[in-house]
């Protein structure tokens, strides 16, 4: 059996290759080389002095070189130069071909959105921007210009021929309520605005010249407007034709008709308005919702103060009557008090007399005896 103390492990460390050689002896490694291209530490830096005296003199010998490179540098001039950027100049109109702001952008395009629809408002008849009562665009055309198409005039034709275009436009582009805007609407020339007014001042003239004809002068619009309104009640529309007739050539049943037509477009508007209101009433509870809530709790809160209120007051009020009643009682009191006192005093005054009666006839007695 081999010997377990035999010869030592065979040191690695003598047939190791050594990295380099540190003060001439094989086999050790040797230190870092220092890299310091750019001269930044001191070489010197890395020898320990012997002693303390050592440190200080070099210590001494870098402040003194310091100083010396610091004299050694040029005194300053204090010379400055200020370089101010060139601005481009404005143009003549303002800066215009400066980049403009979104806002201002958005809000142009918006006014020239409005002025747009202000002016397409002022181009359509008086029907359309006060929302009144439009005829069927059947009940107007060459047929309806006079009793009879043959004896109408010209003028009176193409009238009534362009009236009927304008109904059938208007009725096409402007829907009344319930009714569904067709694919296509009939066009019609454009009027501008000053035509408009050149148009409405000649009927103004022609209004006024048949109003002094008729010796209407003195009437003003309220006078037409109920005359209108009685002229409307003569006239009933007849359910079947759409068209109006008077009221005293109808027959009972289209009397009939017509009422239950006027009451079915009545329910009607009432069923839609009844279902405009209740969106307006959910939309109104969706928005204030928080405030009705905040209005709860304050109402809550105001009901609580008022209560404590009415309890302060009556608190109040109390006291305020015991104050009454102590002050007019106080008076009395007093004088009762006092008598007490009085009475208390002169019982004891009484009482100390005969105490001092008593306490004379006890000497006398232990003298005699």
């Amino acid at each position: 059996t081999p010997s377990r103390g035999g010869g030592a492990t065979p040191s690695t460390t003598a047939g190791t290759p050594a990295r380099g050689y540190l003060g001439g002896v094989p086999g050790s490694v040797s230190a870092t080389p220092l890299r310091d291209s750019l001269n930044i530490n001191d070489p010197d830096a890395m020898l320990q002095p012997a002693d303390a005296r050592g440190a200080k003199a070099r210590a001494a010998l870098v402040r003194s070189d310091l100083k010396d490179a610091l004299a050694s540098l040029p005194a300053p001039t204090n010379e400055y130069q200020i370089v101010v950027p060139e601005l481009p100049e404005d143009d003549e109109d303002g800066g215009a071909g400066a980049d403009e702001d979104m806002d201002d952008v958005i809000a142009r395009e918006e006014a020239g959105r409005a002025a747009e629809e202000a002016a397409s408002l002022r181009r359509r008849s008086k029907a359309i921007r006060r929302d009144f009562p439009r005829p069927p665009p059947e009940s107007s055309g060459p047929a309806a210009a006079g009793a009879g198409g043959a004896s109408a005039s010209a003028a009176e034709a193409l009238i009534a021929a362009e009236l009927a275009l304008v109904l059938e436009h208007d009725a096409a582009a402007y829907p009344l309520k319930r009714e569904k805007r067709p694919r296509t609407v009939p066009s019609i020339a454009r009027v501008e605005e000053e035509e408009m007014e050149f148009a409405a001042e000649l009927v103004a003239r022609e209004a006024a010249a048949v109003k002094a004809a008729m010796g209407h002068d003195a009437n003003d619009e309220e006078d037409y407007t109920q005359a209108a309104v009685a002229v409307r009640g003569d006239w009933i529309i007849q359910a079947e034709t759409g068209k109006a007739i008077p009221k005293r050539s109808a027959q009972p049943a289209d009397r009939v008709a017509a009422a239950a037509a006027e009451h079915e477009r009545l329910r009607a508007d009432m069923q839609l308005d009844a279902k405009r209101a209740m969106k307006l009433e959910a939309k109104v509870g969706l928005l204030t919702a928080g405030l009705q809530k905040r209005s709860g709790e304050l109402e809550a809160k105001l009901g609580e103060l008022a209560n404590e209120l009415t309890t302060a007051e009556e608190e109040r009020s109390s006291y305020h009557n015991l104050y009454e009643q102590e002050q007019r009682a106080a008076p009395r009191r007093m004088e009762s008090l006092m008598e007490l006192v009085a009475a208390a005093t002169e019982r004891e005054r009484g009482l100390q007399a005969t105490y001092q009666t008593r306490a004379e006839e006890l000497a006398a007695l232990q003298s005699a005896a």
